[in-house]
């Protein structure tokens, strides 16, 4: 458990069993075996310590970033060292921005299943030529989470088509 107490339930019709030092090896063996008995009746091999994951994940180098940006939408796409989730709010420029229990508390999420792998995620219902600050941030399985936000920039293209009129000037070179 939480405090290094292993707990052994004896199996049978022995009603106590002892744990102690595999006295035989030179390694971190133990032995369990019924008080009345000098046969092992099992053999466990110390573990190392685990390790405990207390660092949260970070974004690859260019990462988050977007691409396919259209008139009302554009697909976000992150990359982190870890398996995590990335939480994610899209505000449009000088709204205030989201504080992290806020990003935290979000719908809006990318999972990330195996680090250095990229994943993204489509936002749509923008509007047009509209400048949009993305506030994102990651948590691991571990429950360890970026101190800080990222933000990115996204503008939106304009609807208005612009044309372009050529005319030929006659010229021996263009």
């Amino acid at each position: 458990d939480e405090n290094g107490i292993f707990t052994i339930t004896a199996k049978g019709d022995k009603t106590r069993n002892n744990l102690r030092y595999y006295t035989t090896s030179s390694s971190s063996l133990f032995s369990c075996y019924a008080s009345n008995s000098n046969n092992p009746v099992s053999l466990y091999k110390k573990s190392e310590e685990p390790t405990i994951d207390v660092t949260p994940p970070s974004f690859s180098i260019n990462y988050p970033k977007t691409e396919n940006v259209t008139i009302s939408s554009f697909d976000l796409k992150v990359k982190a060292n870890e398996p995590c989730t990335v939480y994610y709010r899209v505000v449009a420029e000088g709204e205030p921005a989201p504080a992290v229990n806020d990003l935290l508390a979000s719908d809006s999420t990318i999972t990330v299943a195996t680090g250095n792998t990229e994943c993204s995620a489509t936002v749509t219902g923008l509007e047009s030529e509209t400048t949009y600050n993305v506030y994102l941030i990651a948590k691991d399985t571990a429950d360890n989470v970026q101190e800080d936000s990222t933000i990115i920039s996204v503008t939106t293209v304009s609807a208005i088509q612009k044309s372009i009129a050529l005319r030929d000037i006659e010229a021996k070179y263009y």
